[in-house]
């Protein structure tokens, strides 16, 4: 698809009437932020980190850190090319577990109002690496941390 395409879409997108809702159709307000909790998570080159923040505030209330076990701290180089590194990726599923659970159990510690039934979205970043987070419908335990 072309820019111009890209544009002359948006702009017919944009242009389109709102649809009237009748007001069993409208979206019902939210619960405040207040008492609500997300988890963020970083994909870096040698760990894997996570904070509790609260919704209200952006407060930090829990973080956790888990380097990477394979290779030297988490890279692998090959003696035939010095600039190529790799990772592990089981090394991602294993730190990400450790590093959530070390934050959730900072943050029941760290706030008496915390409670793991009150986070309500998940964030990831990664630096290079490109894991996604994914429910498999099949598995017997979805959740990430418990």
């Amino acid at each position: 698809m072309t820019d111009t395409s890209r544009r002359d879409l948006l702009r017919r997108f944009a242009a389109r009437p709102a649809k009237e809702m009748k007001s069993a159709e409208a979206p019902q307000p939210r619960k405040t932020a207040s008492g609500t909790y997300a988890i963020g998570i970083d994909f870096g080159t040698n760990s894997a980190r996570a904070i509790v923040v609260s919704c209200a505030d952006g407060s930090t209330i829990g973080s956790g850190v888990s380097g990477y076990h394979s290779g030297d701290h988490g890279v692998f180089t090959h003696g035939s090319d010095p600039h190529l590194a790799r990772q592990n990726p089981a090394d991602y599923i294993g730190s990400l577990g450790h590093a959530i659970t070390e934050a959730l159990s900072a943050a029941e510690k760290s706030s008496p109002q915390f409670s793991r039934d009150l986070v309500i979205g998940i964030g990831t970043d990664t630096t290079g690496s490109t894991p996604l987070p994914i429910v498999d419908p099949s598995a017997h335990d979805t959740t990430i941390a418990r």
